[in-house]
């Protein structure tokens, strides 16, 4: 035991120890400054928005930050993006990322898809295309109603249309195309008399269309109005007199302050026809 104290106390061994020591600390410190390089400790990036920009952009973009990238998908359409632009990325825009991070990157499709056109002539009714066809990708265009004598209700499908062009069943079209139909109608349904609204304040006149037609443009004559609320609507499109319209159609109206003289004219001899043909 005496022995080994006396050797452990040497110089020699004292000296040695000291050295191994240090050259553990040294490794630690070597070990600690390595590690904050390889983690780059402290040093992170903001991740752009990539999204909208084409594959070209966002490559250049990721390239010029020391990121790399990883294309998941390229097989989804969104009308709403350039062909073969990001539409998703992952980490998502503004997160911190370390240099030389993977970012995963979602594209639209490099081409819009064509799509089945759904089978509806004869087999469905109006209700049901405008839940059909849009779940496939394509739009309502144009309607045309047909009246039909013996039609009791609901509005069929009779023939579908792309750019003039008859569609059938097992046509293809592009995803986003509008496609006009041609539908059934009972004979003398959804349709009502444009009401005179010729004279009547704003207020008056939207009681007089009872919720079945609605305002278009609205324009006030400027000149000498004073009050826009009691302003009086001194022309009507379509006119009173017109053909019948559908529910829902627009009414334009124009309004004056003072009615002009060749209306109140017109509103007289209407006024004088209604008692004409009540007396009758």
């Amino acid at each position: 035991m005496k022995q080994w104290l006396s050797f452990i106390l040497t110089k020699q061994f004292l000296k040695h120890a000291a050295l191994m020591v240090l050259a553990f600390l040294a490794f630690i410190l070597l070990l600690f400054f390595w590690f904050r390089v390889y983690t780059q400790h402290n040093k992170s990036l903001t991740l752009n928005d990539l999204t909208e920009l084409t594959l070209e952009q966002a490559e250049e973009l990721l390239d010029s930050k020391g990121l790399n990238y990883v294309i998941v998908d390229s097989s989804s359409f969104n009308p709403d993006y350039l062909p073969l632009a990001v539409i998703q990325q992952n980490p998502a825009p503004e997160s911190k990322v370390k240099n030389g991070r993977t970012i995963y990157l979602w594209l639209n499709a490099g081409a819009t898809p064509y799509k089945s056109i759904p089978c509806l002539m004869g087999n469905a009714t109006l209700n049901e295309a405008f839940y059909h066809l849009p779940q496939v990708g394509f739009k309502i265009g144009e309607i045309t109603y047909v009246a039909m004598e013996e039609l009791k209700e609901g509005n069929p499908i009779l023939k579908m249309f792309i750019d003039d062009k008859e569609v059938k069943c097992g046509d293809k079209a592009q995803w986003g195309q509008k496609i006009d139909l041609i539908v059934g109608e009972r004979a003398g349904a959804n349709k009502v008399a444009i009401p005179k609204l010729l004279g009547n304040t704003l207020q008056v006149a939207e009681f007089l269309m009872n919720a079945d037609l609605n305002f278009g443009s609205i324009i006030y004559e400027m000149n000498g109005l004073i009050d826009s609320s009691s302003a009086v609507i001194y022309k009507q499109l379509p006119d009173y007199g017109d053909e019948e319209v559908r529910v829902g159609s627009t009414i334009d109206v124009w309004l004056i302050q003072d009615l002009p003289a060749d209306v109140s004219k017109r509103l007289e001899e209407l006024k004088s026809d209604t008692t004409s043909q009540d007396s009758n």
